[in-house]
């Protein structure tokens, strides 16, 4: 019998006429659908949870392959307990997370939801709202990154061309490591004390939970902004609320919010200074086909060899 993948959703054309090639069959559900994870050897769960319920109902899987960095919804302990391997696709989304968290900062900056509201949401457009909430121009601004994996790196040089001062906190990064125009923060403390844009590209692992807590944002410099391109869980949004209410922060741009898959709007969803998308920074075509190559690779080179290519795995299955 032939390997079969799983795919929660129809995938795209690079990576079906890569499978095609190799004579790989696609099985495609509507989401997690446990009656059709029996005979499969390959799960590709995207943003979906897989853990031991999941895997109970597919006792033949080898491989997880997520696409993009993230691998949050994975139990990852519980695939290596099980001799699975997981992988990701790193380096397919970086230019459009980085673009995300630039583009976040002009919309929060410029006020342009806000603007739009006045403008097109009443019968007497008013021209003057200019003069009476002014905007946030980022020249000579410092853009503060926690978090410097390649979109952190990438974002850094686009703000870096918008003529912004640079400063990034990381626990791995060395100045050695870093462009000449970056400045390295010694501790989180001193990045928060300079930013006047906050965007955080920090690893998705759970230890992250709440990271960004009332204590981190009361350290904020005021009338800052903050991003996040990395995940909804990471932020206390109570506290964020809370910032945002006593008017310390400019305002707030997210890709993410906590539990994307129940979303019950919060109190952010209604403030006009914070801009909310829907988990979209990697969403460009571009992005998809080199994930879709990646994916293949992955998966190829696993089937084939045994092995996932090298910074791909994200566990340390046991040897079955």
């Amino acid at each position: 019998m032939g390997t079969k993948i799983y795919c929660i959703r129809e995938e795209g054309p690079v990576f079906k006429k890569l499978m095609s090639e190799k004579g790989y069959e696609l099985v495609v559900g509507k989401g997690i659908e446990l009656d059709k994870l029996a005979d499969v050897d390959v799960i590709l769960p995207i943003m979906l949870p897989i853990g031991a319920k999941e895997l109970d109902h597919a006792p033949k899987c080898k491989l997880i392959c997520k696409v993009g960095v993230g691998v949050d919804n994975i139990d990852l302990e519980e695939c290596a307990r099980r001799g699975i391997p997981v992988c990701n696709t790193p380096l397919s989304n970086y230019v459009a997370v980085a673009e995300h968290a630039i583009a976040l900062m002009f919309a929060v900056g410029h006020r342009i939801y806000e603007r739009e509201l006045v403008i097109k949401d009443t019968d007497t457009p008013d021209f003057s709202f200019t003069r009476i909430r002014p905007n946030f121009e980022c020249m000579d601004k410092v853009f503060g990154i926690i978090g410097f994996g390649n979109n952190g790196r990438y974002a850094a040089k686009l703000a870096h061309g918008l003529g912004m001062k640079v400063m990034v906190y990381s626990e791995h990064a060395r100045k050695e490591d870093v462009p000449d125009y970056v400045m390295l923060a010694n501790s989180v403390e001193e990045l928060l004390a300079h930013a006047d844009v906050l965007s955080l590209h920090i690893a998705a692992t759970p230890d992250q939970k709440n990271y960004m807590d009332a204590e981190k944002f009361a350290m904020m410099k005021d009338g800052a902004i903050f991003i996040n391109v990395s995940r909804g869980f990471v932020v206390d949004e109570d506290a964020l609320i809370a910032v945002l209410k006593s008017g310390k922060l400019f305002g707030a741009g997210l890709d993410v919010v906590n539990d994307e898959s129940h979303v019950k709007p919060n109190e952010l969803f209604y403030m006009p200074n914070v801009i909310i998308t829907q988990h979209c920074a990697a969403g460009t075509p571009e992005a998809s086909a080199r994930a879709q190559v990646m994916q293949a690779e992955n998966i190829i080179s696993f089937i084939e060899n045994g092995v996932v290519p090298e910074g791909r795995l994200k566990n340390n299955p046991v040897k079955k």
